[in-house]
């Protein structure tokens, strides 16, 4: 008799609570429910990214292949004269081959959500989004795309407003 372990978090402003059902399996039945339980779901549920705080930990640990799907809502401001903006920020404010900010990307902009993988390349999450994961590994983080080094400016001491975000990841 094998073993067949499906996890679920639910992510908490105090850490990440693990419920672990583990599911005894035969020998004929063992194919039945690989095939049957093709991926894991790690449901995370909601949480706040602030405007004002750099690389926000999400306590998801990212360790396989897989689906990443973020959904943001709310308004966060990364300069007082402008006005806030969602999670896709401002298109009107490209960030690519800026220095010290999140994202430098062609396709990045202030005021986006910006994403990492451990100490991977950022990339833009934005309000509605996908990321499918390769052989990327580690701690998921998120952050508003700013001046996080203030080589420009005040960085992320003059911003306000936060996004509630969703996270799933299956894999």
């Amino acid at each position: 008799m094998g073993r067949h372990s499906v996890f679920t978090a639910i992510l908490t402003d105090a850490g990440v609570a693990m419920r672990s059902t583990v599911l005894p399996t035969f020998f004929g039945a063992a194919v039945l429910i690989a095939f049957s339980a093709s991926a894991v779901a790690q449901e995370i549920g909601e949480l706040e990214v602030q405007a004002a705080q750099s690389w926000r930990d999400t306590y998801i640990d990212v360790n396989a292949p897989g689906v990443l799907r973020f959904h943001a809502v709310g308004t966060w401001v990364f300069n007082p004269s402008r006005p806030a903006v969602d999670a896709d920020g401002d298109r009107r404010l490209p960030t690519g081959g800026r220095a010290c900010y999140a994202d430098q990307d062609p396709n990045a902009r202030e005021g986006q959500l910006i994403g990492r993988i451990g100490n991977g390349r950022p990339f833009v999450v934005g309000a509605s989004s996908e990321r499918r994961v390769g052989d990327e590994r580690g701690r998921l983080f998120l952050v508003i795309n700013d001046d996080l080094g203030r080589c420009y400016g005040s960085g992320l001491t003059d911003n306000s407003g936060a996004l509630k975000v969703r996270i799933d990841y299956a894999w």
